[in-house]
């Protein structure tokens, strides 16, 4: 659960899923929330600057949630298999190159709601993600998100 009123906690889980090629869409990460009374653009409704912020730091712990999972499948073939530099998780970092979203309904001061975050593709040090910031029963889709997060050599940074 995320506070945004008080000191944040974030809250992740993995969901269980069948392993599918990096090329299929699948919900990696859920992060539930309730939004505080002093985060507004107009009266009582969310600024969309915080919308923003929830889905790049959502899709930000999706990018972790991915190289844990990339690391795991790398230590099991890594007699077989060898990672080069550009992809080896632990010489890079991954960014936020592009974000972009769809607002399609006002998320009220005091709202509970959930970011899903799916993991779309993969093409070398491109991370492609999408998201949807929804109301907790998923009947009211608040904003929807794309983004292209890069891995970057650490040595560039």
């Amino acid at each position: 659960r995320v506070n945004l009123e008080n000191e944040p906690q974030h809250h992740q889980r993995q969901q269980q899923s069948s392993l599918m090629s990096s090329s299929s869409k699948r919900e990696l990460t859920v992060v539930d929330l309730k939004l505080g009374n002093r985060l507004n653009g107009h009266a009582g409704i969310a600024h969309g600057g915080i919308i923003s912020l929830l889905f790049d730091e959502a899709m930000g712990w999706a990018s972790v949630c991915l190289r844990e999972e990339e690391k795991d499948s790398s230590s099991s073939t890594a007699n077989t298999a060898t990672t080069t530099n550009n992809n080896n998780t632990t010489d890079n970092a991954v960014v936020t190159a592009n974000l972009t979203i769809d607002f399609r309904a006002p998320f009220f001061e005091g709202s509970e709601g959930v970011v899903r975050v799916y993991h779309d593709e993969t093409k070398g040090r491109k991370i492609y993600f999408s998201a949807t910031l929804e109301s907790l029963d998923g009947k009211v889709v608040f904003a929807e998100a794309k983004s292209l997060f890069i891995r970057v050599r650490l040595d560039r940074l």
